[in-house]
């Protein structure tokens, strides 16, 4: 729908602004004799056509993204308004064949802002219900939602894994984030030091405690081997063994368990299977996969329902195809590390 709308302001406007511009005879019945509120109109449909060709012509060579969909959503929803407006202020308005097609062009503008903003706005569904006493509650469709309204979460890796990284710096930073509003924090098996396996989920634990109810992302099947090396294991063993460790130090049933490198595992089948009864069992809430193409998302939902995704996704690195894919089946998807590092 996003490319229709487009595609209807540069069919509609190209002829307007051009006979507005050329002072058509027709332009004077349907607006009026030229008069400064005339040429005003005239600029602002030509930067609505100029926008409109700019997003289209982005959505054609480099795709649809986030910041596109929000951009358009924005340039839509403004006409919608006026457009709907004029209706209500032009004297018989039902009369008027611009006013009319006014309407007619709010009505498939509206149907665009309706499939795009849910998803920019985190909104799932009607069956997706928000969190019940600190719960996270099931979609009809088998997917729980992992956090009750997006915004930024908190990754700790960098906290423990850097050099000179201490843990009074990290608490500080963490309590600075909850305090901000950050919507959970993220942390992993992984994230540890060489003499404390679990420094960075007990650090996460703890930033937990200044906001009771913040979730902690945590992640599976991808361990630290020596000081600059981490190794690979996605067997139901392995799984299992790191999410009852992970249990244990952050206190409670896991909001979201992730495997860490669905990229590198060897069977990937065998981790989601065991991902998939670790949250019937009650272990983990959600469940989901971290640094997953799309082929090995579908290759996980043939096995369970996923979650969640986290991918990376900023400066250099495009995942989007991977955020449509998600949103469109209905998983969460999660960008890490926006500004690189």
């Amino acid at each position: 729908m996003l490319i229709v709308s487009l595609l209807l302001n540069i069919v509609v406007l190209v002829p307007v602004v051009t006979s507005l511009a050329a002072r058509a005879p027709w332009i004077a019945r349907a607006w009026g004799e030229r008069t400064p509120a005339r040429d005003i109109l005239l600029a602002i449909y030509l930067a609505i056509l100029t926008a409109s060709i700019a997003l289209l012509a982005v959505v054609a060579t480099a795709g649809p993204s986030v910041a596109v969909e929000a951009a358009a959503v924005s340039l839509l929803a403004v006409q919608i308004a006026y457009k709907v407006l004029t209706a209500v202020m032009v004297q018989d308005a039902l009369r008027n064949p611009v006013v009319l097609s006014n309407l007619g062009i709010a009505v498939v503008h509206g149907v665009t802002v309706a499939a795009l903003a849910p998803g920019l706005l985190g909104w799932k569904s009607p069956s997706a219900t928000a969190w019940a006493d600190g719960a996270l509650a099931p979609t009809l469709d088998g997917v729980t939602p992992v956090l009750e309204q997006p915004g930024i979460v908190l990754g700790i890796a960098a906290l423990v894994l850097n050099e000179g990284a201490t843990d009074e710096n990290a608490r500080a930073v963490i309590a600075a984030a909850v305090d901000a509003g950050a919507v959970a924090l993220d942390t992993a098996r992984a994230y540890a030091r060489l003499d404390d396996d679990g420094v960075g989920e007990r650090l996460a634990a703890e930033g937990r405690e200044r906001h009771p109810g913040l979730p902690i992302i945590t992640k599976a099947g991808h361990y630290r081997a020596a000081a600059s090396a981490w190794d690979t294991d996605g067997s139901a063993e392995r799984m299992r063994a790191d999410a009852e460790r992970s249990v244990d130090l952050l206190g409670r049933p896991l909001d979201l368990l992730l495997l860490h490198r669905a990229d590198r595992v060897d069977d990937l089948e065998e981790s989601v299977t065991v991902l998939a009864a670790l949250r019937e069992e009650g272990l983990a809430r959600a469940v989901g996969l971290s640094n997953a193409s799309i082929e090995l998302i579908d290759r996980a939902r043939a096995v369970a329902p996923i979650d969640a995704v986290q991918n990376r996704l900023g400066l250099g690195v495009d995942s989007f195809a991977e955020y449509r894919h998600c949103r469109e089946a209905g998983i969460d998807f999660f960008g890490y590390a926006p500004f690189g590092g």
